[in-house]
């Protein structure tokens, strides 16, 4: 049966739609658990690997990596683009159209194994 290893939070303040960066330490992020107040936005992602220059997240044809996010919603993540990164930004929406939060959302991130 899987173990869930750890559970961090990230913030997106009101009125912003980036978080704060969260330390992965490499592992491997298995779910994103939503808040259940959440303005209709898709997920983007930012990376580092020095916590101080970050790059967007992008897949291997260079688009943008996102997940289609719902309120309330466990989002099971099958994926390299956002797995072991040393630290991580949650974007509201992506790079060319950000949508700030209404409120401050609380978004989770489990490592399980």
């Amino acid at each position: 049966m899987p173990q869930l290893l750890s559970r961090l939070s990230c913030v997106i303040a009101i009125n912003t739609s980036l978080s704060a960066a969260v330390a992965l330490h490499g592992a491997r992020v298995s779910e994103i658990e939503m808040p259940a107040a959440w303005d209709a936005a898709i997920l983007t992602f930012q990376a580092s690997n020095d916590n101080s220059t970050f790059f967007n997240v992008v897949d291997d044809t260079g688009n943008e990596y996102f997940i289609v996010a719902v309120a309330g919603q466990r989002i099971h993540i099958n994926s390299d683009y956002i797995s072991q990164m040393a630290y991580l930004k949650i974007r509201s929406g992506s790079s060319l159209t950000a949508v700030n939060q209404t409120a401050a959302r609380t978004i989770y991130m489990e490592f399980w194994q």
